[in-house]
């Protein structure tokens, strides 16, 4: 009878864990477009962890962390109001998409998509409405307005622009705010009655990627390369720089209570973390 040393056990168990590794799962996987839970306990965000993107939801503290979606290509998740569910945009069951708009439970249950996509341009950046009964959403390169079971999709209004990218309401839900992209690949902060009227448009010239309310409604909080700043509704005034931003841009949170940004920003090793920090 050989007698197997040690040693040997340990290579075989290390090559056999070698052989459970997907030839092509990557080195290191990234966590991106982070979004709090209305109770301000959980983060919901999207990760590659699997190879593809899908939606997953952990503990502020980073603990318990659970896969949320099994389709393709799922990103840019946002929560109800009352935190039962998630919507997104996916590739759903397609190999190379379009984008879709879907929601899921906030378990993982009953995934659905709520509207064809707008072609080979799809539709993504869906958030709800405060009282959760609509969905707002960029549908190709405008912004659309459903409600929360697919129905009536309708264009927000009628203007003729490069793209919008839809953003956020407002905490009245008589406001949404977005970024406006011209053809000449001009970025402004615009906000805009959810009704759709044009008289109510405020904008700025400032360069931002991304951009969230207050819980107040007073101020805007808005993304660019050089970190994540904040100013007031009319988009009057000096942004203010809160938190810098060193690799590239930031996609962001504001936590319900205002004291907190969840953010990520490639992080300090490049490896698309997502970090907390408290406010100033």
């Amino acid at each position: 009878m050989k007698i197997i040393s040690a040693v040997g056990i340990l290579f075989f168990m290390f090559v056999m864990s070698l052989a459970a590794i997907p030839a092509n799962a990557p080195a290191d996987f990234e966590e991106v477009e982070p979004r709090f839970s209305p109770d301000g306990t959980k983060l919901v965000f999207s990760s590659d962890k699997g190879r593809r993107h899908h939606i997953w939801v952990r503990g502020v503290d980073g603990k318990l962390p659970r896969q949320i979606t099994k389709l393709n290509h799922d990103m840019e998740p946002n929560w109800s109001p009352d935190g039962k569910q998630i919507v997104f945009a996916s590739y759903g069951k397609t190999e190379n998409g379009p984008f879709a708009i879907w929601v899921v439970n906030a378990d993982g249950t009953n995934p659905k998509e709520l509207i064809k996509p707008a072609g080979d341009s799809g539709d993504q950046y869906p958030c709800f409405s405060p009282d959760g009964q609509h969905i707002a959403f960029t549908h190709g390169n405008a912004i659309w307005i459903m409600d929360k079971d697919g129905g009536n999709p309708h264009a927000l209004n009628s203007r003729k622009i490069g793209f919008q990218h839809c953003g956020q309401w407002s905490p009245s839900g008589q406001q949404i705010a977005y970024m406006e992209v011209s053809v000449g690949n001009d970025y402004k902060i615009t906000v805009i009655n959810s009704d759709g009227k044009e008289n109510s448009l405020t904008s700025t010239s400032i360069v931002a990627t991304q951009v969230r309310w207050s819980s107040d409604g007073k101020y805007l909080f808005f993304s660019n390369g050089e970190g994540i700043f904040k100013i007031g509704s009319t988009g009057k005034g000096t942004p203010t720089r809160l938190i810098e931003t060193k690799n590239g841009e930031a996609d962001f949170d504001i936590s319900p209570d205002g004291k907190s940004v969840a953010y990520d920003d490639g992080g300090p090793d490049g490896t698309g973390k997502i970090y907390i920090k408290k406010l100033p």
